[in-house]
This record gives C-alpha cells, sequence and structure tokens, in this order.
C-alpha cells in the first residue's frame, strides 16, 4: 500500500491542527435614561415612547393606565400623575431602566413660566412653552415692551434663550403670545408675560 509508506514520513504528513479566529464584540450596556416629562390630559389618550433598540423587549412598570405594559410606545389614558419605569432588555441580555414621568392636567393647554434666567448655567436657559394636550404649536411669539418681535417659533419644545440678533436682551418683561391645536381639533390661544433675569 503506496499510502502507508507516504504517510509515515513527517515531512510528507505533517500534524493536521487548524485555528480558527473569531472576532468578538463586546457591547456596552447602554445607559440608563430620564425622559424628559411628558404633560397629558385626564382620560384622554396620550401615545408614550421609550427610546428605539433593535430587538430589545420592554416592561413599563407600573402598568396602570397603558394600553399594553409590553411594548414601546403604549397609549396613556389615566387620572394620575405617574412615574414609569421601562426596563428593557436588549438581545445582547444586558438590562436598562429608563423613567418617564407623565404629569395630569384638567384640560388643554400652553403654559409659559413667569420669568427665566438664560445665565448659562444650566438651569432655565431656555424659554419654552409647555404643551399640554397640544398636537401642533402653530406659533409661539415673544414681544419686548415697544413692541418688537424678537423670537417666535413653531417647534414644539424649542424655546428662547435671551438673544436678540445675538445680542442679549435686557433684564426685563416681555409679552407672549401662542397658538395651538388641540388633540381634539380646535384652537387653542393663550397670552402672557413673563420676566427676564440676568
Amino acid at each position: 500500500d503506496w499510502s502507508s509508506d507516504v504517510c509515515s514520513s513527517d515531512l510528507l504528513c505533517p500534524a493536521l491542527s487548524s485555528n480558527i479566529v473569531h472576532p468578538v464584540q463586546v457591547q456596552t450596556a447602554p445607559a440608563n435614561q430620564r425622559y424628559t416629562s411628558v404633560n397629558a390630559i385626564e382620560n384622554k389618550n396620550l401615545q408614550l415612547q421609550a427610546r428605539s433598540i433593535t430587538g430589545a423587549t420592554y416592561t413599563w412598570q407600573p402598568s396602570a393606565g397603558l394600553s399594553n405594559a409590553g411594548i414601546r410606545t403604549p397609549v396613556f389614558n389615566y387620572t394620575q400623575q405617574t412615574e414609569y419605569r421601562i426596563r428593557i432588555a436588549t438581545i445582547e441580555g444586558c438590562q436598562v431602566v429608563d423613567t418617564l414621568l407623565v404629569r395630569i392636567f384638567k384640560e388643554a393647554d400652553i403654559l409659559v413660566p413667569e420669568g427665566f434666567s438664560p445665565n448659562g448655567d444650566g438651569h432655565n436657559d431656555l424659554l419654552i412653552p409647555r404643551l399640554v394636550g397640544i398636537s401642533t404649536l402653530r406659533f409661539f411669539r415673544i414681544y419686548d415692551r415697544w413692541g418688537q418681535l424678537v423670537f417666535q417659533t413653531d417647534v414644539a419644545g424649542k424655546g428662547w434663550d435671551g438673544l436678540f440678533k445675538g445680542v442679549k436682551q435686557p433684564f426685563e418683561t416681555y409679552a407672549w403670545i401662542a397658538e395651538g391645536i388641540t388633540v381634539d381639533g380646535s384652537t387653542l390661544k393663550r397670552s402672557g408675560s413673563f420676566l427676564l433675569l440676568r
């Protein structure tokens, strides 16, 4: 048998071995997050939303007031302010717990603080209208004491930083007006004043 002669030599048949290199990617667990609080009208539907993580499972606690506590985007309809803990399990096996506070109001409204201090300290640096039961912000406008328009937006969550044409505006009282469309489709108008503090 010629094969046994050939394989008897170590030079012709070296020991068989194999090396397999398989890169392993280590995933860092996402950090827990506190979401921006949302404003709801009691006994009115409001869709909530947790952050999106591909392939993750979601569990909202408590489940009170939610259409389904096991999905990323449950519908809230309740009469009490509730802080939810959202447990998110990723496909890699990591778990994070996010939180969301849902505040309750009796009716739709546009709320603006009576003062703000745009001094760059990270607290109260923007004047942002708080929308309750508003599906669309038509406008939010701010005027100085002479009636000059110094800021306007139609973007929910956007606010004034106290600048007009790149110049810090002085300590004084300013007027605001706002208009929005409620979740029921009606028009809501609000106005008021606030103090800019330096």
